[in-house]
């Protein structure tokens, strides 16, 4: 404690693994070491809560190398300036039961570093004559779901943990990660009843886990993932820092986002085009301006294009990983109509096949020379 209050910083879901390594590693020292590093001489204490990982790493990897890189830079930080590392274990899928075992060489250079890979541990920070404790819960799958939650009320009681740090999922956001597409969770890990936690412990609650920046009565504090990798993760992301002060038990949270991380955006389609049948190519060019303006953007369509305008701007932007289209005219199955043998037997230029079957499908003439632009496939 360097000011009276333990000043420390909460870190969570940084998956390793499943960014690109180039773009992570800016972040990771563009936002998260530079914040470290300005506040060294006040930190006390960062914690890791779980999902440091997103899978298994083979450290010869772009993604292995980073992570090494990474700590050892913030572990030499933390030795030059008394800061403490805490590691918590987080879901078995991305962190895995060992893997976070890498770190284990830290533990013995300089003394700094701890690592909850396997059950709810508590750990002392004497402050002069007075003592105040730190509860560590990684991610487990017990058998017993409520003797493992008693053994952690009954835990809370005893010690009177001034905060708690844990990966896992509250009643609150229990839906959450099922609306994170790069999120894969286990059925059988608990869910915690927050307001009964906050009847036991005296403290604050940081958690780990959920992607999102929620917060829950002022004491249960998620730390958000540090970055994006997916669709539906449009909120900012960050970490956060806190300030205990032992006297009181009183802790201030502050989020830290990290503006650098990629942005993935949802459009509507039909907002995009301002409620209007415009013609496909000022569609294709509506399209376009968007995808300008966002590195990753996702269109769905609110209500139903028409099924050749739909074919034609998914065949526009097939070969774009950033640009995902889902429309909502359903493909239905029909008897094969002799009129359209010059599709299957593939008769014609792709363009002239599609413009002669728009003619006959749906009255609608389209330059097979538009339609070549359309659909040919970037340089």
């Amino acid at each position: 404690m360097k000011n009276g209050k333990i000043f420390g910083i909460g870190i969570s879901d940084i998956h390793f693994g499943a960014h690109s390594p180039k773009r992570l590693k800016n972040e990771l020292y563009g936002v998260f070491l530079k914040y470290v590093r300005v506040n060294a001489e006040l930190l006390d204490i960062i914690v890791f809560v779980g999902d440091i990982f997103d899978k298994k790493l083979n450290f010869d990897e772009e993604s292995g190398r980073l992570l090494i890189s990474f700590f050892d830079e913030l572990h030499e930080i933390c030795l030059e300036n008394d800061i403490q590392i805490r590691i918590i274990r987080g879901t078995l899928s991305h962190d895995l039961l060992n893997q976070v075992d890498v770190f284990k060489h830290y533990v013995h250079e300089g003394g700094i570093v701890e690592i909850f890979k396997e059950n709810t541990t508590v750990t002392e920070f004497e402050i002069g004559d007075d003592v105040i404790n730190f509860m560590y819960i990684p991610e487990e799958y017990p058998k017993d779901t409520e003797l493992y939650l008693n053994d952690i009320y009954n835990q809370m009681e005893e010690y009177q943990p001034s905060m708690v740090f844990l990966h896992g999922t509250f009643d609150f956001v229990a839906f959450e990660s099922q609306k994170i597409m790069s999120e894969r969770p286990i059925k059988t890990a608990p869910i915690f009843d927050a307001n009964k936690m906050i009847s036991y412990n005296p403290g604050h609650i940081v958690a780990g886990h959920i992607h999102a920046p929620y917060s829950h009565k002022g004491t249960i504090t998620y730390c958000n993932s540090f970055s994006r990798n997916a669709h539906g993760e449009e909120k900012k992301k960050g970490f956060i820092s806190f300030l205990l002060d032992p006297k009181t038990n009183d802790v201030e949270v502050t989020r830290i986002y990290n503006e650098l991380a990629p942005r993935f955006v949802t459009l509507d389609l039909n907002e995009l085009f301002g409620g209007l049948d415009l013609p496909l190519e000022e569609k294709v060019l509506a399209l376009n301006k968007a995808k300008e303006r966002y590195e990753n953007v996702r269109f769905i369509d609110s209500t139903e294009t028409e099924e050749v305008d739909a074919a034609l701007l998914k065949a526009a932007f097939r070969t774009d990983d950033n640009i995902k289209i889902k429309t909502k005219k359903k493909v239905v199955k029909e008897e094969v109509d002799p009129t359209y043998d010059f599709v299957f037997k593939k008769e014609l230029p792709m363009p002239e096949t599609i413009s002669k079957f728009a003619s006959i499908k749906f009255g609608k003439e389209l330059d097979p020379e538009v339609v070549a632009e359309i659909i040919k496939k970037d340089d």
